[in-house]
């Protein structure tokens, strides 16, 4: 095929006329230019378009979860409705003096994680889903897309109406759980789970886009939301008048007010749960807590604002026993309160003896009793007196995995007190519900373990009952408050009230607004959330997604400039006469450039301008396959952040610069390559020949075969021959590398050291529990029957304490700042159970990596940790093994420890090991001991794992246990609102999700390998252009046209199976680091599809290369 200038009408008098005739007649050639740079348009652009829709799919979701919600205050226990009114008027007070034209609103609400149930009837079998209760009366002011309809009986999600199977006009329960004020991992809190429940009328659905997407959380999708009326939420919740959120609305705009809010809020004593009282006569006030212990930020408050006004503390705790020391004693007291003092001169009254003299402190191991006790020891048969060793019995102040535990203590007797003043006053003992409001013991219904039959309630033995009818809760023994401290002290506080003298009303209120100043705000859960701002700093993603495309995307476009060469060495090729001619005639190297530039650019600008028009295409391609992907394996409620978003113009634009320059540059330098040949050379088009062969390349054989003849003709053009097969292996390790880490069920869920750990359920909990129904004397006192106590029995279960974090594993795409912590008990510890790929050393007597949160030899200030690597290294981006890190409890946020000249707020962290990818992913892993000491406030537990029976038939589990232990663990948890996962299910999930984004990177890979079989093709024109006389010989000595074929055919396959090789082999060594020993594997199938496509699409260019150029039977004269 002869291709030149033909004359024109005109002739041509410039640089330009030349361009443009050039233009004209090289059409062909052109056209593979234009569509090669719109390939690298498209790719470029399209990968940006990706990360820019997802970027603003998840800030459309954040929107969606939070509608105009700035801020948030949420209490830890609910506050009275004036609290928000006060907060009201003085918010609105403030926003008038500061003149802003902001309109904002403050919207009172009751939020909290509630079950809503489908009670069975009309053949349908009862079901429940946990959700979230927000009680409200005015939703539409929260400024949700859709606003809902007016209030009545409840609105439920449509998630949840889906999931429940309900429609309009269903009956549905809503159910509770009651919460204590008190610490639930004390003795005195209650553990035994109850519940409040109420049948109410489905009146309507919200639909998505509405108040009903509404979530605090950007972890996790949202769980569903009913919607009821304050009225109904507080009758529901048995909370008059109380509530315990407040919405700061209004906006973007709102969001510059959340420091004003935060200024504006000046709770009192009750609304922080603390009561400042009169008691006996008045003559003495005391400070007590809803939580029947003062936490440290209140002692500390109290310390600073009481103690000039000549307040002390104390600390009460129950004596379950008390006996004399010698075991040949028999007399005991049962259920006796002790109270710790620092002086026997107290507010509430002094402690004196029967002379009526102040006793004397009692110092280290001495105590007080009252004269009441010393008179029952006596009449028993033991009689004590001052000098005498008593015993006492009574729980740790903190329960051991849910369960109560007591200790015996010793002390002597330092003084005997008279019934009178502290002796005998109830004032000192806070309030227990069951316990001190009970007007006889035996009438008591306490949390912790009560041995009813301890008690003497019958006459005439019933003198406990006539001391609590006459003294009530009246401790009987006095010590040291340091004494007190070390026994009954806790992580929860160690102080129970504060005493002073009485003041007079108008300093008892100012005293009382000070000490409520001075508490924290957010040590008692009122501190204000700024929703909106953290709700954008998650949205911003856990993963630049635009650049992770573009960056796999840069094998592909490395491809495309390669192919984008060899195209403009065809257009070389063909019109080599043309371009010699011009060199002849005296035409300078950069002459020569600058035409083949400007020819090849106006094309290629072209090239570039469609493929960034058609770029959104491309994004909404891999958008589709990954939101269907997405839908399939995760679920469909956060599909919709990879909806296609529209085109960002200044993503389109860069992504056009970024082509342009990479094209021009790459033609550029060719073309100067081709201008700076001699004249011959490039009139006859030897370009690079065999004398630019190394002389060991040089064949040195006689061919004997095709395949010798085509492996000469490969090494004739090495160059050439090099671009094929570098584009091939590009493609080729794209696939590899990538499809190496695909994640496959093994199948093995079982092991211990599976992805699972053996477990076989993970349960979380919308309100803490510390029941464990696998504890036998725990599951007897349950609803349940004796098939479910005997499979709980057989069951393993772990419970784990977490704070309120977000989860950062893989399915969260939105930025994780705060973490969730798990603390791990020492049993799970010692169980073991999952892979590491990597952990610190162990020494000689520790075999299981687990124990390494337990080394006691590790430096006091620094606590080890335990995470997945995939979350360590790249979406909480910590680094890896023995990296140092700073958790600070307060906000929850972890992140790498800086340089030792900057300072840091939290704790130091180790990483002493990284787990392969499991159900524990996205989860910092600590003990437990730490977990109290980091957060002594979290009371209860939050998760759980849980190792279900096996099948005693034939060792598997089977689906009838498996179904008949997930409604017994769904019974027993009924009143916390347990949500169940089976630990498959949520490794499968996990597991799609790196799978899905994996099928979009292989899709870049498929697309290399088709660019790499239209190099193929455009080497195979190029080949039959540079060698037509050549092939004309062969055909006039005998050759058929078919032999030149296969030669034509061999030489493809020959560039594409080195291709291919070098790829696999690179793709694969380069993924082997990473996947060493996990749940991974090639997926072989979709690799021998890949390269059979390959080989046939080889095979078709090969045979278009022979159509396309004419060869004529007999050479063609020079």
């Amino acid at each position: 095929m002869k291709i030149s200038l033909q004359s024109t009408s005109q002739p041509i008098r410039s640089v330009r006329g030349l361009v443009i005739c050039c233009i004209r007649q090289w059409a062909l050639q052109l056209v593979a230019l234009a569509a090669t740079a719109a390939v690298i348009a498209v790719v470029i652009g399209g990968s940006l378009g990706v990360g820019d829709s997802i970027q603003q799919g998840l800030r459309r979701m954040v929107s969606q979860r939070i509608g105009g919600i700035a801020a948030v205050i949420i209490g830890r226990e609910p506050f009275g409705k004036q609290f928000s009114e006060r907060l009201n008027a003085s918010f609105q007070q403030k926003l008038d003096v500061d003149s802003s034209d902001c309109r904002t609103d403050l919207i009172s609400a009751i939020v909290v994680e509630m079950t809503v149930e489908r009670p069975a009837g009309g053949g349908q079998s009862r079901a429940s889903a946990v959700a979230t209760l927000l009680g409200c009366d005015r939703p539409a002011a929260l400024l949700f897309g859709i606003p809902p309809s007016e209030v009545k009986g409840v609105q439920l999600s449509q998630r949840l109406v889906d999931l429940l199977g309900l429609k309009v006009g269903d009956p549905v329960i809503l159910r509770v759980n009651e919460r204590s004020a008190v610490p639930s991992d004390t003795p005195l809190g209650r553990r035994q789970g109850s519940s409040r429940s109420r049948r109410v009328t489905l009146t309507s659905v919200l639909p998505t886009g509405s108040v009903g997407d509404f979530s605090l959380s950007s972890s996790e999708p949202p769980a569903g939301v009913a919607l009821v009326s304050l009225t109904l939420a507080e009758q529901l919740l048995d909370w008059s008048g109380k509530r315990n959120g407040i919405f700061l609305v209004g906006g973007t705009c709102a969001q510059d007010f959340v420091n004003e809010l935060d200024q504006c809020s000046e709770p009192t004593l009750l609304d922080i749960g603390l009561v400042l009282k009169r008691y006996g006569d008045g003559s003495c006030l005391g400070l007590t807590s809803r939580r029947m212990i003062l936490e440290q930020a209140v002692d500390n408050a109290a310390q600073h604002t009481m103690a000039d006004l000549g307040g002390v503390p104390s600390l009460v705790f129950l004596a379950n026993e008390i006996s004399m020391k010698s075991e040949a004693a028999k007399a005991k007291v049962p259920y006796s309160t002790i109270l710790g003092i620092q002086d026997t001169s107290h507010p509430v009254g002094d402690l004196v003896g029967e002379d009526g003299q102040l006793l004397p402190m009692p110092v280290g191991n001495e105590v007080i009793i009252n004269s009441w006790l010393a008179d029952d020891l006596a009449a028993q048969g033991s009689p004590v007196s001052v000098g005498d060793e008593i015993s006492f019995h009574s729980f740790v102040p903190e329960t051991i995995h849910g369960n109560v535990a007591e200790r015996v203590h010793h002390c002597r007797v330092g003084g005997i007190a008279a019934m009178s003043g502290l002796a005998k006053s109830q004032d000192v003992v806070p309030t227990v519900e069951g316990v001190t409001d009970e007007e006889s013991i035996a009438d008591w219904d306490p949390p912790f373990p009560f041995e009813r039959e301890r008690v003497r309630t019958t006459a005439p033995h019933d003198e406990d009952d006539q001391y609590w009818k006459q003294y009530g809760s009246a401790p009987k023994v006095f010590m040291p408050l340091v004494r007190a401290r070390e026994i009954a002290g806790s992580r929860f506080g160690e102080t129970t009230a504060w005493h002073l003298p009485s003041l007079s009303q108008g300093k008892m209120d100012k005293l009382a607004s000070s000490l409520a100043a001075a508490v924290p705000l957010q040590s008692v859960g009122l501190g204000v959330r700024p929703l909106a701002s953290r709700a954008n700093v998650a949205a911003k993603g856990s993963t630049p997604f635009g650049i992770l495309f573009l960056t796999l995307s840069s094998f592909l476009v490395v491809a495309a400039i390669i192919l984008l060469w060899i195209c403009f060495g065809l257009l070389v090729s063909s019109q080599h006469r043309t371009l010699g001619a011009l060199a002849a005639l005296g035409w300078q190297p950069r002459q020569i450039a600058k035409v083949l530039t400007v020819v090849a650019g106006v094309p290629i600008s072209l090239g570039v301008l469609v493929g960034t028009i058609l770029s959104p295409l491309w994004s909404h391609v891999l958008l589709t396959q990954l939101g269907g992907a997405w839908t399939k394996g995760i679920g469909a409620e956060t599909a919709n952040v990879f909806t296609v978003a529209t085109p960002d113009v200044t993503n389109l634009f860069l992504g056009a610069m970024i082509t342009g320059c990479i094209a021009m540059a790459a033609v550029f330098i060719a073309a100067l390559r081709t201008g700076a040949q001699p004249p011959l050379q490039l009139f006859h088009g030897s370009g690079m020949s065999l004398s630019c062969v190394p002389f060991w390349l040089r064949p040195r054989w006689p061919v004997s075969s095709l395949v010798g003849l085509a492996g000469r003709n490969v090494l004739r053009r090495p160059v050439r021959s090099l671009a094929v097969i570098l584009m091939v292996c590009l493609a080729e390790f794209l696939i590899v590398f990538v499809s190496g880490f695909e994640l496959v069920d093994s199948g093995n869920w079982q092991k211990w050291d599976s992805p699972t750990g053996g477990w076989t359920y993970v349960a979380k909990f919308a309100n803490p529990t510390s029941l464990n129904p696998s504890v036998p004397s725990v599951s007897h006192l349950l609803s349940l029957n004796e098939n479910q106590c005997n499979l709980l029995e057989q069951s393993t279960i772990a419970l784990l304490r977490s704070n309120q974090g977000d989860d950062a594993n893989c399915a969260n795409l939105f930025a994780t700042s705060n973490p969730r912590v798990v603390g791990l008990p020492d049993s799970f510890l010692d169980r073991g159970g999952f892979r590491f790929v990597d952990h610190l050393g162990l020494s000689n007597e520790q075999e299981n990596p687990w124990h390494l949160l337990q080394v006691s030899e590790r430096k006091e200030d620094e606590i080890p940790i335990i995470i997945d690597a995939a979350t360590s290294q790249w979406a909480l981006k910590l680094g890896g093994l023995g990296t140092i890190v700073r958790l600070d409890p307060a906000s929850g946020t972890i992140s790498k420890e800086a340089s030792s000249g900057s300072k840091q707020n939290g704790v130091r962290c180790r990483i002493v090991g990284l787990l392969e990818p499991s159900v524990l992913q996205g989860l910092i892993l600590i003990a437990e001991d730490d977990f109290t000491r980091l957060f002594p406030l979290q009371s209860g537990y939050t998760m759980a794992l849980i190792d279900m029976p096996s099948s005693p038939s034939a060792g598997v589990r089977e689906p009838a246990v498996r179904d008949q232990t997930e409604q017994a663990l769904t019974a027993a948890w009924a009143d916390f609102g347990v949500r169940l996962e089976a630990t498959q299910d949520r490794l499968s999930r996990l597991f799609a999700v790196q799978n899905t984004f994996l099928a979009g990177f292989q899709s870049l890979g498929t697309i290399g390998l088709f660019l790499g079989t239209v190099g193929v093709a455009a080497v195979g024109i190029q080949g039959v252009i540079d060698r037509r006389n050549t092939l004309a010989i062969l055909l006039a000595i005998g050759f058929r046209r078919r032999r030149l074929g296969t030669v034509l055919w061999i030489e493809s396959m020959i560039l594409v199976t080195l291709g291919i090789l070098l790829g696999g082999m690179s793709g694969f060594l380069a993924a082997l680091p990473f996947t060493r020993g996990a749940e991974q594997s090639l997926p072989w199938g979709w690799l021998l599809f890949s390269v059979g496509g390959t080989v046939i699409a080889a095979t078709i260019a090969s045979l278009c290369a022979v159509l396309w150029v004419p060869v004529a039977n007999r050479p063609l004269g020079e």
